[in-house]
Formats: structure tokens, sequence, C-alpha cells
């Protein structure tokens, strides 16, 4: 157990803002455990739900629990907090103590960390009189702690059911509060964390049926260690990230140089072949973005329009796209050097078979972020490109970023995944449209809002997000909804340091760049480590992966409730399981329904309102219980229907 100071990071944020205790932040989904730990007069233990922010003076609860109850399915996480509190009552600092997990349970991993708090100065809300300062969000391997006079210190614990031999449906964690004197750890006080699991498990994070994408991307990240970035892909992989659909892979491809005519260019394939391996074999990435060399990225010319006088740069290297006079055309020495360039990644790929129909990963080009389709040269320009990508080889699939409100079909030859922002599919024409091209074309469909993981916000909002993904297929998954999301196109966007500064993104007007706007990890806090230690967790990235997790109940018990509408239609009404088939299928109906409680529509509520100079935050429930009661509702008819499956032998 380090000693890196809680004390030191702690009082270092608390310059930033004078803190009071508020009883406006009463923890309703809390419970105190331990009064006088230790019998230390004020100090109390105390537990409170992963989806409620525990501040720095928020109140110790009145409520008394004896055991914390939890449950989940194999294969998933299940995050709470333990707070630990002094009122000042015995003394002003108890130091170096920490919670420790004294018996360890077989097929119970667990991870604990410290919440951090980072300092909001511009509010996400613009509500009368909204909370400004110190917010928790970041998480750093739990150390030593000082609790502090009046201050809390919330401990994150993420149990983890892992996979078991045979089943055991309910366990017992013993929990402790310890305190090191010298090279000795004194029990304080001890309490009791109950799990039950679900008879099901739900799927690894390479097998998640909903699509999440998401890339990192600052400058402080030493991209050229291949130790570092594999660090960094496997954060996301953790995260139930299953694809890599924005920014380039690094390290990216290298470029020896060109011939003397700039027809032919060599390209050094070593670095890149070996992050590129450890992505799609061992993290099971399953979409990644056609690779660009090194000084380049996949986007064409600045901002959102096609300019024609546009240049493609790469490699210390740059080639006029256009000729000077009009109309637009390509000028040939551009395509002469993207042909060259490209057919010899195409046919690296080809050599690895990963633009075969059957191959692990699907590779995706695209050339500009959401065009202005509006714009006629930019239109014209973009269908050029479309038909040079579509030259490279017939299995590579192309991507673009917002569909195009009104509906353009002249690109729709050159799209097989649309990544629409949530505006565009709040515009009741455009979901028309992206339906009707997912039912009859096969398009692939997903949704983005860079403004979902705001840290002023309710918490509910990055749990939920994926739920609204799920939401928007229909019970039935009639194949006209989303099947995943970019999530975000980068979780490391740090404009300023983000442990101080959470208003933190570098590419957007402060009063547009909400907390946590562009980033759900933050640098290494070691001395001149920046990002090469490896990304730091927080608690947004964490509830992220729980929705997508929540969400794997959801198709779960959608696929097992096709079998049994199979059932029903083969069996006689007269049979007398014909009416427990019909009460379990109607069961379930009603338990999906539920999800709309929770979530109602991945819409303009979520995103960035200019006119009310605020975000959305009528897109979801607040209510942290309701949350709670669905999914429990969802788990317990999975456990139901999978019982009748096994009665009937399905």
């Amino acid at each position: 157990m380090g000693k890196l100071s809680y004390s030191f990071c702690l009082f270092y944020l608390l310059g930033l803002q004078q803190l009071t205790t508020s009883t406006a932040d009463q923890n309703q989904n809390a419970g105190l455990l331990q009064s006088k730990c230790g019998g230390i007069n004020g100090f109390d233990v105390w537990y409170s739900d992963a989806l409620q922010k525990v501040y720095l003076d928020t109140a110790v609860p009145t409520n008394t629990m004896s055991t914390i109850q939890l449950d989940g399915a194999t294969n998933e996480h299940i995050p709470i907090q333990i707070v630990l509190s002094n009122s000042g009552a015995t003394t002003k600092s108890i130091k170096d103590v920490f919670i420790n997990i004294t018996n360890p349970t077989p097929g119970i991993g667990y991870d604990l960390s410290q919440v951090f708090f980072t300092n909001v100065t511009i509010a996400a809300s613009k509500k009368a009189n909204p909370r400004l300062g110190l917010f928790p969000d970041p998480l750093l391997p739990q150390h030593l702690a000082h609790v502090h006079s009046g201050m809390n210190v919330p401990v994150w614990v993420s149990f983890f059911l892992q996979p078991m031999t045979s089943y055991v449906a309910d366990s017992t964690v013993t929990t402790a509060v310890q305190q090191v004197t010298g090279n000795k750890a004194t029990t304080l006080c001890t309490f009791e964390v109950a799990i039950h699991r679900y008879n099901f498990a739900i799927p690894t994070a390479s097998n998640s049926t909903q699509e999440t994408s998401s890339s990192y991307g600052d400058e402080k990240i030493p991209y050229s260690d291949i130790e570092v970035v594999r660090k960094w892909y496997k954060d996301m992989a953790d995260h139930r990230v299953t694809g890599l659909l924005f920014h380039n892979i690094h390290p990216e491809i290298g470029v020896v140089g060109w011939n003397k005519q700039h027809t032919e260019v060599t390209l050094n394939f070593t670095q890149w072949d070996k992050i590129a391996h450890y992505i799609v074999y061992e993290l099971g990435m399953r979409k990644i973005m056609l690779p660009a060399p090194e000084g380049t990225t996949f986007r064409i010319g600045p901002g959102h329009k096609i300019l024609p006088t546009d240049v493609w740069r790469f490699g210390g290297h740059e080639v006029p796209i256009f000729k000077k006079q009009m109309p637009l055309e390509f000028n040939p020495q551009f395509v002469t050097e993207f042909k060259d360039m490209y057919g010899k990644i195409i046919s690296h790929l080809e050599s690895k078979g990963w633009l075969d129909k059957h191959s692990p990963v699907q590779i995706y080009g695209e050339w500009k972020d959401e065009p202005t389709f509006t714009d006629p040269t930019t239109l014209k320009a973009w269908i050029m490109f479309g038909k040079l990508y579509r030259s490279l080889h017939p299995n590579l699939k192309l991507y673009q970023t917002r569909f195009p409100v009104p509906p353009e079909p002249s690109i729709y030859p050159y799209v097989d995944h649309f990544c629409a922002h949530v505006e565009q599919w709040d515009n009741k024409t455009a979901r028309m449209e992206m339906a009707k091209l997912r039912q009859s074309n096969g398009v692939e469909l997903s949704i983005y809002d860079n403004g979902i993981p705001i840290i002023d916000l309710s918490w509910i909002r990055m749990r939920s997000f994926a739920w609204a993904v799920w939401d928007s297929q229909g019970l039935w998954k009639t194949d006209d909804g989303l099947q995943g999301s970019l999530s975000w196109y980068s979780i490391s966007s740090w404009g300023r340091d983000p442990w101080t500064h959470a208003n933190a993104h570098s590419n957007l007007p402060l009063p547009t760049a909400g907390a946590g706007f562009g980033f759900e990890v933050y640098p290494n806090p070691k001395p001149n480590g920046l990002s090469k230690y490896g990304p730091v967790d927080s608690i947004r990235w964490q509830l992220f992966r729980k929705g997508v997790e929540d969400t794997e109940y959801f198709y779960k018990l959608q696929a097992m409730l096709k079998q049994v509408k199979t059932l029903r239609d083969s069996l006689d009404s007269t049979d007398p399981l014909f009416q427990r088939v019909v009460e379990v299928l109607q069961k379930g109906e009603d338990v999906l329904d539920e999800v709309e409680k929770v979530v109602w529509k991945p819409a303009v509520s979520w995103r960035f309102q200019r006119t009310m100079g605020g975000y959305g935050n009528n897109a979801y429930t607040t209510n942290i219980t309701l949350v709670h009661t669905v999914r429990q509702k969802i788990a317990d008819h999975i456990e139901a229907t999978s019982g009748l499956q096994q009665l009937l032998g399905v």
C-alpha cells in the first residue's frame, strides 16, 4: 500500500474552492455502515450507490445498513462507493487508512480506487445557482488516505464476477477499514458485501452485441512507445470498446521515402504491424480505420468543407489535390501518389487476410469528417473521393460521420456505415431515410454526440446512453435502428490539465466545452509522467462500460424471447404449456418496454443547446432506484425464461 499523498492532491485542489457542508447533497441512495469506526468519534464509514456523486462535503446518511446487497451476471462489473468521513468530533485528521478485502472469494475479482476530484469552472446546465468547484471523477489506485475534518474520502470498489466451473449463487465478501502504523495494519471496523450471481453470463467485451467505437488523441501521448500505446488500447478494450473508427492506429506506418519522380513510395509496416496484431488478435477489436502513413490522417482539408485549394500532406510531403482550373478535377499527380501509397497498404492488408469476407476485422476508409453536403463543391469533391476509395478494394468499407440533412441520395453508393449525430437521428425525415438504407442496402448505423460525458450532469447520463442506442432498435430488432455508437471521437483530448480544469477541451470555446467534453481518462499525475504510465480511469468511463454491460441483458432477453415466440407459434392453443409460454412472452415484452422509463430517445435533448446556453439533461431519468429496478426485472425474467427453455428442451 503506497503512501502517495491523497492529502497533497486534495489540498492542491482545495485552493480552487471554498468548502462548506451542504445538506442539499445528502445522499439518498446510501446507508451508514459503521459509526465511530475503530472507536473514533466522528469517524463514519458509509455506502453510496455508484450513480450518486459523493462530494467532499456530502452529508453522512442517517439511515443505517448492516450489509451491502449486490447482484450481477458472470463477466459483469459491479461498482460501488465506500466513503470514509470525519466530522472532526475527535481529531482533525485520521491518517493512513484504507479499505481492504479481507476474505478474497473464488470467482469474485475486485479493484479498489481512490476517488479524486477535478475543478468545474463552467456549469453544463444554466439552471439557477449551479454547483461549481470540485467534482468527483478521476480514479487512482487506492493509497493510504488522510481523512481530514469535515471531509469525505470516497473509495471506488469495482467487483468483477469471473467465470466459474460450477455455479455459486451467493457469496459474501468481508471488507475492512484498516489503519497503518509503522509496518502494521490494524483493522478498525468491518462490514460485509453480499453478492448474488444470476445463473447466466453476459458476453465478454470482444463478443459484445452493441458496437462501441472510440479513439484517443493528444500530443502528450508518446505514440512511438509500443508498450505505452498497448496500455491505452487495452484500457479501451477493458471498457468494452469494440472498434477504433476515427483516429489512426499508432504507431503509424512509416514513410521510408519516395523515388525521384515522386510516383512510388516505400513504407515501413514494422511498428504498425505490432500494434495492429495486438489490437485485432489479443484485444478482439472488430473494426479499424484504413491506416495512413505518419504525418497525415485519413481526412482531407481543414474544417467541414472540401476546397479546390486543398492539399494532401503526409510524410513531410504535400501535393495539390485538384487541378488549378475549373471544373473541379483531381490533380493527376495526386491520384498517382494516392493510388501508389494506398495500393501498397491494401496489398499489405490483403497479405494478412484482413480484406477477406471472413476476416476477423473489418477495414473502413473515411476522408472527410462531418462534411458540409449542402455546399456544391464539397458534395462534388466528396463523391470524387468516394469513387477513388471504392476503387481501392471491393471489400473496403466506407465510413462517414454525420448524415446529410436534407437527405442526399447521390452519396449513398459510397457509404457502408453512417455514424449520425444525435441531431440527425432526431430529424424524422433523416431517421426514416437511414432506416430505409439499413433495411434495403444493409447500411450500418451508429450515433455520436461528443457532449455525452459531462461531469456536472447526472451520472445516469453516461450509463443510460447505451440504453438509448439499444432502445432505438425496437423490441424485435427490426433492423432499422442503431447498431452502436462512436463513444467518443477521443477519450483524451486535453487542452489543459484536466486534473485542475475539467473544462479542459482545446478545440471549443469554453462556454461550449462542458466539463469532461472530449476526455474520459486522465493523464498520469506522476512527475514528468504525462501518459507514459497509461491512462488514469474515471468514474464516467466506468459507468459507460456499465451501461454497455446493462444492454447485454437486453440483447440476451431479446434473443430468448425470439425463441419463445417461435415456440409459441409452433404450439397448439390447447397444449398445456401454451398459456405459460404466452405469459412468459408477454412478461418479457413488458419488462423490456420499461427501458423507456429510464431513457426515451437519443435526441437533441442530449446535446449542447445554444438557445438554453447549456447541455440538455432531459433524455433520461435521474431516478437511481428506477435504473436498478428495471435492470433487475430484466435479469429476473432472463432466469425465468431460461427455466422455461430448459423445461421444453429449447
